[in-house]
């Protein structure tokens, strides 16, 4: 099958630069993608490019500079980068300011020339952890619904309704999501025995760079095992600790995947 567009991913583009994904500042994103821009432009697909939360107060400068080096959509998401998802709702925008933004992103690709501007909106209420107090795995979903159902009224072309860590959402949830939105939702490809088995109803599955994170972890979990014996992986950072203790050893480098790591 013929690639038909081209996105790029914040995490992706801060591993590059050896950056936690919430530490990529908007100029080195918008560098990042510009190296490479001009190529997928000669080869006719569109661009979209992962913007985070829009970069906060610098929205406008975000969308601008997006267009200007070829974009023609973003993803942006409704959760602070800088919070983290440990802290139940107070991670997230409010609903109403979510969907401000994504009215305003598509404000500013107008004023620049581009009214068909594509906008994947995505909700992070699904990586709350754990469950904020009161709100049960149903009505989170129930939230998802309703802040995905908000963003596209406000303009956005589909939802992607994420979830952290290398599982993904059941099936019958993404079913729910599925109804709610007629059809305009991206999620999370998972890899081994989470791919979902069944596709007649699934529209859109993200894939992105999860499954290169997914390939990125398995390899260093090798290459740890192999040279020491064992390792030690959480999330998708990643240490390997001194033989002696397990304590961490901060002034040995090595390089793995284009990532600079402490050992």
């Amino acid at each position: 099958m013929r690639t038909r567009a081209a996105a790029t991913a914040s995490y992706a583009k801060a591993a590059k630069l050896n950056l936690a994904d919430e530490d990529l500042s908007l100029p080195q994103n918008l560098s990042s993608v510009s190296q490479f821009s001009s190529t997928i432009r000669d080869a006719g697909l569109p661009l979209s490019i992962g913007l985070q939360d829009g970069y906060g107060d610098q929205i406008s400068e975000a969308i601008t500079g997006a267009i200007l080096i070829g974009a023609v959509g973003c993803n942006i998401e409704d959760s602070y980068p800088e919070k983290g998802f440990g802290d139940g709702m107070a991670c997230l925008r409010s609903v109403e300011e979510a969907a401000d933004r994504i009215r305003k992103v598509l404000d500013i690709a107008r004023e620049k020339g581009v009214p068909d501007f594509v906008v994947n909106a995505r909700t992070d209420v699904m990586c709350l952890k754990p469950n904020p107090e009161g709100l049960t795995r149903e009505m989170m979903v129930e939230e998802a619904v309703k802040r995905g159902k908000a963003y596209l009224l406000a303009g956005a072309t589909s939802i992607f309704v994420w979830e952290i860590g290398v599982g993904i959402l059941p099936a019958e949830e993404i079913k729910i999501l599925v109804d709610a939105f007629q059809g305009r939702l991206a999620v999370k490809l998972g890899v081994g025995k989470t791919i979902y088995q069944s596709r007649s109803w699934l529209i859109w599955v993200f894939a992105g760079s999860v499954l290169g994170q997914a390939c990125w972890k398995l390899a260093r979990m090798a290459f740890a095992e192999a040279l020491f014996g064992f390792n030690r992986v959480a999330s998708f950072g990643f240490k390997i600790f001194s033989h002696v203790g397990l304590t961490p050893n901060p002034t040995r480098t090595f390089t793995i995947l284009g990532g600079s790591h402490h050992a």
